[in-house]
């Protein structure tokens, strides 16, 4: 059975993980091949914005929302190293997306072993803040981790949502890659 919004293409998903094109989700997310937003997100780092797609240099593109009160984000942002020694940067670009946060409250929260590994796991990605949520409302993002899998054309390949393992996200990016 196909949900509401849900395709014929996402009904008949070999699903690769638990959490890919979740059942309950289908129809609350964005549809399997439909050309996403080329959204401005805000880079803290380089104190600049920038789109998606200029940001992107793999053939894939994995976009990883997040927040640093959500303790499943913390540990999907903790294993972000071990994906990004998997593939290499032509085979996978990972953006992580967040509201903004204060660094020193959050590591005053959740103590400074937890937020250095969340930190570690960043430093594998491209951090990206979305400062006014435009990113969170054209990916239909309303529960978190939530990860969107695009090709070089800013189309959505599949999508995760939900703690996801490092093997099972390694499965799900391996089965697009070209």
């Amino acid at each position: 059975m196909v949900g509401v919004g849900g395709s014929l293409a996402e009904a008949a998903l070999e699903r690769m993980c638990p959490t890919e094109q979740r059942a309950d989700y289908v129809g609350r997310a964005v549809s399997v091949g439909e050309k996403l937003p080329n959204s401005s997100l805000f880079l803290p780092h380089e104190g600049r914005a920038a789109r998606i797609r200029d940001l992107s240099k793999g053939s894939l593109t994995l976009l990883v929302f997040w927040s640093p009160t959500c303790p499943e984000c913390l540990e999907e942002i903790k294993a972000l190293p071990k994906l990004r020694d998997r593939f290499s940067e032509d085979q996978l670009s990972i953006l992580s997306i967040t509201p903004a946060y204060d660094d020193g409250e959050m590591r005053a929260k959740h103590g400074d072993e937890l937020w250095n590994a969340v930190k570690a796991g960043l430093d594998s990605t491209l951090a990206c803040v979305d400062d006014y949520g435009s990113a969170t409302l054209e990916y239909k993002v309303d529960e978190v981790p939530y990860l969107v899998l695009l090709d070089g054309q800013n189309v959505c390949k599949t999508w995760v949502v939900g703690n996801t393992s490092v093997e099972d996200l390694v499965r799900v990016i391996e089965r697009q890659l070209p």
